[in-house]
């Protein structure tokens, strides 16, 4: 992640996506415009997260291992997105994976830091809803999710596949590991 010192286009940003209305006062929050660069992790699944994220250019990856036992897209956001809602909501911890599948520039805020003034501001918790809610929408009924959750075993090896392998194509864990992940038998 680097992190871009630029005044004027953070405010260009901030008013062209319109994240000025998802607050009663913005400037109380204190954002920052970052960027990722490709296979970047965002976030992780189970770790901490300490910061809001709204991408603003490029296309982020979600993904679960944990929750299902099984390696899946969940969806791929596009702009504006915010991430972090879940964590915010809940105990902070990354409840996916987020990789970055093009270069991506986001604004970035502190949960820890803005708390005070986030736990107050009904504009930011309908912003947080209206996220939440369509993301429901996008990942429960559209067709192309059910099919990469991966309704039978080849599907979800494929798509763990495509998840744990880097750059160089090697996948880098046992094949009694992987079955164990996705909830099948070695010889399946």
């Amino acid at each position: 992640m680097k992190v871009i010192d630029n005044p004027v286009l953070l405010d260009k940003f901030i008013h062209q996506f319109r994240i000025d209305e998802a607050f009663m006062d913005y400037r109380r929050v204190a954002f920052e415009l970052v960027s990722f660069d490709k296979g970047e992790m965002l976030c992780t699944e189970g770790e901490q997260m300490k910061d809001f994220l709204v991408i603003l250019m490029g296309s982020v990856q979600i993904y679960s291992f944990a929750r299902q036992k099984e390696a899946f897209d969940v969806i791929t956001l596009n702009v504006p997105e915010l991430i972090g809602a879940e964590a915010y909501v809940h105990d902070q911890k990354a409840v996916y994976s987020a990789v970055a599948r093009s270069e991506v520039l986001c604004l970035m805020f502190s949960m820890h830091d803005n708390r005070h003034t986030l736990d107050r501001d009904i504009h930011f918790y309908r912003y947080l809803c209206r996220g939440l809610a369509d993301r429901l929408v996008r990942t429960t009924f559209m067709k192309e999710n059910k099919k990469a959750q991966g309704e039978d075993s080849s599907m979800r090896l494929l798509s763990y596949l495509k998840l744990a392998t880097g750059e160089d194509r090697v996948i880098r864990q046992n094949l009694g590991g992987i079955s164990r992940a996705l909830g099948l038998s070695y010889g399946q």
